[in-house]
């Protein structure tokens, strides 16, 4: 039976990483010249580094005013996931996002910036 579960996993994370397309594969984004990816953070470290102040209340809060999503971001994560911030530049725009990786898929991602 313990063979079973093994084989089961081996091919559910298998099958993961097939349906992960090239945008949103954390190994092809880092080859790519227009994108940095930095990381991985933990999440003390991103909260600690990314107060901001909301002006209306004065609270300051991770992320400010996109802090449903980093908190949609924390609720989805699951043991071996990792936190990275995906920069990209190509010439038309720049912008920022906060991903979440689980078997180098981005399966969560929210906007920081965007120019």
């Amino acid at each position: 039976m313990k063979n079973f579960t093994l084989i089961g996993l081996l091919l559910s994370a298998a099958i993961a990483n097939a349906d992960c397309v090239d945008s949103e594969n954390i190994l092809k984004l880092k080859e790519s010249s227009k994108d940095r990816i930095i990381g991985p953070f933990s999440v003390s470290r991103l909260e600690r580094k990314n107060l901001v102040e909301i002006e209306e209340t004065g609270k300051k809060i991770p992320f400010g005013y996109v802090n449903e999503q980093w908190v949609m971001l924390k609720s989805m994560m699951k043991e071996g996931d990792a936190i990275y911030r995906h920069k990209h530049k190509d010439g038309r725009f720049a912008a920022e996002t906060i991903v979440l990786v689980r078997n180098n898929c981005v399966v969560f991602s929210f906007l920081l910036w965007i120019t």
